[in-house]
Order: structure tokens, then sequence, then C-alpha cells
């Protein structure tokens, strides 16, 4: 990873929120800050209307990254963070998704949700962005343009020091526009 991981920050004056109980596990329903349309929230507080349809259609893009800890610099690296910001922003315009944000902000909003966490362990970061299609519009869901944005940052462990395997593969496929 070297010199592609990037500073995240945090410092040794950590609380003990979200910390492992003492059998190692982390609580059930352990809250979390989330970014959501350009605002820092309590996960059960940044809400939408169940009648939009965006994010389980077709009409979001998403983006994971990793993070990883570092114990002796007390500080989470993350990992290519400006190579993930620019695929996530070319998948945005791809879907003709006009932000109400700019590129350069949602790097900033990767990194402040993972200080805002203080996880002190490897992480995992979800930025996504969605239309807020409305299906109770009249006509049916209503093709609405306006575009939402939220990154969610869990607990993740590495999988780099497992000695389970995992499978990828990357696929290329063309838009057509009929």
């Amino acid at each position: 990873i070297g010199n592609h991981r990037r500073y995240c920050g945090s410092d040794a004056t950590r609380s003990n929120r979200g910390h492992r109980n003492e059998d190692g596990e982390f609580p059930m329903g352990e809250e979390v800050t989330v970014w959501y349309d350009g605002t820092l929230s309590p996960a059960s507080a940044a809400t939408m209307p169940v009648s939009w349809m965006g994010p389980r259609l077709s009409t979001a893009v998403f983006d994971g990254i990793r993070a990883y800890w570092d114990p002796d610099a007390g500080r989470l690296n993350v990992f290519r963070l400006d190579d993930h910001m620019q695929r996530f922003a070319r998948a945005r315009r791809f879907q003709r998704m006009d932000a109400p944000w700019s590129d350069e902000e949602l790097p900033a909003a990767v990194l402040e949700v993972l200080r805002a966490n203080d996880f002190g362990e490897d992480a995992y970061v979800a930025p996504n962005a969605f239309f807020g299609i409305d299906a109770t519009a009249a006509g049916g869901g209503s093709m609405g343009r306006e575009c939402h944005g939220a990154s969610v940052a869990r607990r993740g462990p590495s999988y780099l020091a497992s000695l389970q395997a995992i499978d990828c593969g990357v696929s290329n496929w063309l838009r057509i526009c009929l």
C-alpha cells in the first residue's frame, strides 16, 4: 500500500465509544455517524422517504473503500481515496447525476465520516449517490433529477492477513443509448 495510503487522522486521546466489549465483540446496533446530503448525523437520524425508489433501482452509484488502522502511528490510512473518488465521480456523471456537492467535497466527506466514527481499527466506507425517485408521484415513479448522497462507514477487519482467499473480477460494458 505504501504511498497510496492517505492520512485520515486520529490521535492517542481516543474515546471509548464504539469499542469491543469484554468478549471482543461489537455491541449490537452500534450507532455510527454518516454523511447524508452534506451533513454529519447519527445513522438513525439520516432518513429518507420510504417511497423513494432510487436507492433500490439502477439509479444509484456506489463505491467501497478500505481504510487500514496503523497502531504505531495511531491513525487510519485510506487506500487510494483519490482514485476511488475519481471513479465514483465518473460513475455519477455516467448516470447523468448533477450532484449538489463538488467532486472535491466528496473525498473530504469520506474522511470526515471516518474521523467522526473514530473506530481505531480497520474500516470500510461506502459513498453512495442516488436519485430521489418518488413512487407515489402522479403517474407512477417520477424520474426526479434531484441527486442525494451518503457515505456510511463501518468497522471492517482486513482480509489481507487472512489465509482465506477472495475472488474478484472486472467486467467492461458499454452503455447503449436508445
